[in-house]
């Protein structure tokens, strides 16, 4: 008996009074495109505000990339008072270096100094590696002897990026110093002194890290 009346009231709408089915329908239909929208609008609320780095930890990450690489490029000395400031699309960054005031433009995901475009990122990993590898020659009592100014042992310095961790194993033997070099049998510069042994000529990092064992990752 529900059955047959069901149908009934079924073909009512389909026969008799196709616009009220029809707009049920579209009505229901409509509702449930909504919820769909809905649900996607949240979804990609949540999505947006879970990528999305607070300003102020973009900041802070960008503070410590500028003092990572200032003080691993100039062993010795200190970045402090770092502050940084949005212009346009850049932050200005203001801070002391050895006390001295210097202001430099960083863009504002981090990456990139201005205006020399240098990344910021692998100027840190460049140097954190030069530090690593010239500290393993000087635990293994490596010495370079060398006379600046001259052109092999400016090429040599060239060839070890000229890199201000140098100085842990560099040994100068002009003026002074060269009755020093003499009695260390240096008769020729560049010479690298490694583990007993003199090794006379410009060494690449690979010379280095086999004759040594000391490895360069960067």
């Amino acid at each position: 008996m529900r059955i047959a009346s069901l149908r009934t009231k079924v073909a009512e709408y389909l026969f008799f009074r196709p616009q009220a089915f029809y707009s049920h329908f579209l009505r229901s239909f409509m509702h449930k495109q909504w919820f769909v929208l809905a649900i996607l609008v949240v979804i990609i609320i949540g999505l947006f505000s879970w990528f999305r780095r607070p300003e102020s930890d973009m900041e802070t990450e960008i503070s410590e990339k500028i003092k990572n690489a200032y003080e691993l490029s100039n062993p010795g000395s200190t970045v402090t008072d770092i502050t940084l400031i949005p212009e346009g699309g850049v932050y200005k960054v203001i801070f002391k270096f050895d006390g001295d005031l210097v202001e430099i433009y960083v863009d504002r995901d981090g990456r990139y100094v201005f205006p020399v475009r240098t990344e910021l990122s692998a100027a840190v990993e460049a140097m954190t590696a030069q530090k690593e590898f010239f500290s393993c020659l000087r635990e293994q009592n490596t010495i370079l002897y060398g006379v600046i100014g001259t052109n092999a042992t400016d090429l040599q310095l060239r060839t070890l990026w000229s890199s201000p961790y140098l100085g842990n194993i560099y040994f100068d033997c002009s003026e002074e110093r060269l009755d020093t070099c003499i009695a260390m049998n240096v008769t020729a510069v560049p010479s690298w002194a490694i583990l007993g042994r003199l090794y006379a000529g410009v060494a690449t990092v690979e010379d280095l890290e086999t004759l040594t064992g000391c490895k360069f990752e960067g």
